[in-house]
């Protein structure tokens, strides 16, 4: 149980950030 809470939470930590970092990389104005 402690091994797949660690790995979920982590899971959970990592995929917001790399959502975000895609979607402002992909955002990004081309004009700035």
């Amino acid at each position: 149980t402690s091994y797949f809470c660690k790995v979920f939470r982590q899971t959970y930590q990592v995929t917001p950030q790399a959502y975000r970092q895609q979607i402002n990389e992909n955002s990004h104005p081309p004009s700035l």
